[in-house]
């Protein structure tokens, strides 16, 4: 998981002001496209190099294409840099300056930047086609838009395991029945196995309680964890060679090797690997209920002093439509954020067995902290 920032909250005439400012921008922005100007938009993230690609590659230059008069600037940085563009970003807007980007894609300050009103507000007014976003796909965060996401499934080899579980109970079960064949990775050093731990502690707490450790921090509600740590511990001797792998790709190399027949994978991962290869044909993938695995969306968002708001917003708009959400699905695998029935059958087939529709979310960075160290404590 991306660790969150806290930035310092401006003051109610600082936002007033870069409101201000930002709608005299997006004026500016309707007389350049009235007149045939062309405007120039900066794109950043600090994503992996599969969304760089993403972008870079496949819906820049469509967008581009399709929108004559806007050219798109790709810029990147390091998810070790996400605190100083937080900070340029605040600044930026303080001093009623032009911000570093136009737009904000998959990075890990935005809940932050959404919670100090550094974003500029997501409607179905400016974005017509959020309206088109699914209840389960929504964020809570004003300003953040998502637009794919991805979530932890059960990947197996259908030639070992005919009838998968596909509910937490049962996949206990399996794994006591099927000792050395099941692995999950050190939940630090993934979110695979973050999700396969988070589900475990999850079945033993109330949905209110869930909610609480996924929106904010109750360190004591965390006594609540005590059952499910116990549960993990339990599991240990049966899992394979009582040992947990380093990180996602280490689970999925066990499972393409053969080692072992089942295991927690992150859904864009897992069906990346069956293009590739390294998986073979007999690799499936099921979503696990009562409780589910947990995931989220990847989301855009648009800093509230840009000077290309109309620009900007209009690219936020098109990724949503159902042609770009499968060309999402083609490239990286991503889950569609709008209902899977306005994508066309090829791309809904590829998350057979999956459920995209009802991703369940991971904690909060704090208390997933947290969860980490005591699962090191008491179950590794």
């Amino acid at each position: 998981m991306k660790i969150r920032i806290r930035a310092t909250a401006l003051t109610a005439m600082s936002v007033t002001a870069v409101l201000t400012l930002a709608a005299c921008g997006s004026g500016s922005d309707s007389t350049d496209a009235a007149s045939g100007g062309s405007q120039e938009i900066v794109l950043y993230t600090d994503s992996d190099t599969g969304v760089q690609q993403l972008w870079e590659n496949k819906l820049i230059p469509a967008f581009e294409k399709s929108h004559p008069g806007i050219t798109v600037k790709f810029s990147t940085g390091d998810v070790s840099n996400q605190s100083a563009q937080l900070a340029s970003l605040a600044a930026s807007v303080k001093q009623d300056k032009a911000p570093p980007m136009d737009i904000v894609v998959d990075s890990g300050f935005l809940p932050d930047a959404s919670s100090a009103d550094l974003l500029t507000e997501i409607t179905t007014s400016n974005v017509p086609n959020s309206a088109d976003i699914t209840e389960a796909m929504k964020s809570s965060a004003a300003g953040v838009m998502p637009y794919r996401a991805s979530a932890v499934v059960l990947a197996y080899d259908s030639e070992k395991v005919t009838t998968p579980p596909t509910a937490l109970p049962d996949l206990v079960q399996w794994i006591k029945d099927n000792p050395g064949q099941f692995a999950y990775n050190d939940p630090s050093t993934g979110g695979s196995g973050q999700g396969f731990v988070q589900a475990m502690l999850d079945s033993h707490l109330d949905e209110a309680t869930i909610k609480a450790m996924s929106t904010g921090y109750d360190e004591n509600a965390q006594s609540g964890w005590d059952a499910g740590l116990k549960d993990l511990a339990a599991l240990t001797p049966n899992v394979y060679q009582k040992t947990y792998p380093n990180g996602n790709e280490e689970t999925l190399n066990l499972l393409g090797q053969g080692q072992v027949s089942m295991i927690p994978a992150w859904s864009d991962m897992f069906l990346t690997a069956k293009k590739n290869g390294t998986l073979p044909d007999s690799a499936k993938a099921v979503s696990i209920s009562d409780p589910a695995m947990p995931g989220g969306p990847s989301s855009l968002a648009v800093p509230v002093n840009s000077k290309h708001q109309e620009a900007a917003l209009q690219l936020m708009n098109w990724v949503l439509e159902p042609e770009q959400q499968a060309g999402i699905v083609e490239a990286i695998s991503g889950f569609p954020v709008i209902p899977s029935t306005e994508l066309p059958k090829s791309a809904q087939s590829v998350f057979e067995g999956m459920d995209t529709s009802n991703v369940a979310p991971f904690y909060s960075s704090k208390s997933a902290a947290d969860m980490n160290r005591k699962w090191s404590q008491r179950v590794a």
